[in-house]
Parts: C-alpha cells; structure tokens; sequence
C-alpha cells in the first residue's frame, strides 16, 4: 500500500510537471503532438519518472531513444522543476546531476556537464535563460532570474539578476524592464 500511494503522488506530479510545460510552451492541446521541443521535454518527464518509480534499465532505453530521435539528452537523474522550456531542438545536453529550477528556458547546443571527472554539476535558479551554444561546466550555481548569453562559458556562480557573457563567462548586473517587476 505505501508504494502504491507514493507511486501515485509521483504519478500525478509527473503529470503536473507536464501540465506547466505545455502551459509554459503556449501550445494549444490539438498542436502539442507537432512541437518536437515539447515532446521532447514531455519524454524526458515520462523517463525520468519511470526511472524513479521502476526501472532504471527501462529508464535507459526510452531514454536512448528519444536522445536519438529529438537530438537532446536529458539524463533521467537530472532534476528539473516544472516549466522546462527547450526553444529548439539539437545538441542540448543536460548532465545526471544537473538540477535546474521551475521555469527555465534552454536554447540549441547548450550544455550543462562536469568540467571534470570530479567536479559537480551546474545547479540553476528559476526564471533562468540560458542561451544558444552556452557551456556551464562544475559544481556551480546560478541564481534565479539570471541570463546566460550564447556561447558562454560558465566557469562561477552567477548572482541572482544577473547576466552572464563571454568565454569565461564574467556578470553584469541586469538592468530590469519595469514589466518584468
């Protein structure tokens, strides 16, 4: 009985996770089967829970899979709270022990990985934009509200409300348009 109910909480949080990234996309429900982004992220939610709620092995095959298919690869250990948002498909990868808060948004080629064999890694904040090509590498934070230009590399935890631009990534402040207040 305890592993039925905990079985169904993750269920149904799988689904609401679900719900806020179709609702984070602005997909209507009849076009969410044409956003290849989207299904990508909705797969990686469908692994990832089978990967925490059964098998790991099943986890690995659906997940090699849709890593060959939608061209990301999103490991089914990373966490990443609701509101996931992949712009456009294509190289993206997002290392087992990413964590990444609600509300991020992804751009093609992006990385977050180790930078070495013993370092972490990255950690983001929520309302987190990270841009096209951009690498955050090692055991990092960056903190919520915070941009991340393309091409980037990340090599330090970047503040709240901060941007982060250039290789290696150095932060300015964010300068904030009074409608995002």
């Amino acid at each position: 009985m305890g592993r039925t109910a905990t079985f169904m909480s993750s269920f149904s949080q799988m689904l609401n996770f679900m719900m806020e990234d179709i609702r984070v996309t602005r997909t209507r429900p009849i076009k969410v089967w044409f956003n290849m982004p989207l299904r990508a992220v909705l797969a990686y939610r469908f692994y990832s829970h089978i990967y925490h709620a059964w098998s790991p092995v099943l986890a690995y095959i659906l997940h090699n899979r849709a890593r060959c298919k939608y061209g990301v690869d999103i490991y089914p250990q990373a966490r990443i709270g609701p509101g996931l948002c992949l712009v456009h498909l294509g190289a993206i990868v997002v290392g087992p022990g990413s964590v990444l808060g609600d509300r991020v948004t992804l751009q093609s080629c992006v990385t977050l990985g180790q930078k070495d064999q013993n370092s972490g890694e990255p950690t983001l904040g929520s309302h987190v934009y990270v841009g096209t090509g951009a690498k955050l590498l090692g055991n990092i934070h960056v903190g919520s509200g915070a941009v991340i230009g393309a091409n980037a590399v990340v090599l330090h935890d970047v503040p709240d409300q901060h941007i982060a631009v250039g290789i290696p990534a150095r932060c300015f402040p964010r300068q904030l348009e009074p409608a995002e207040l």
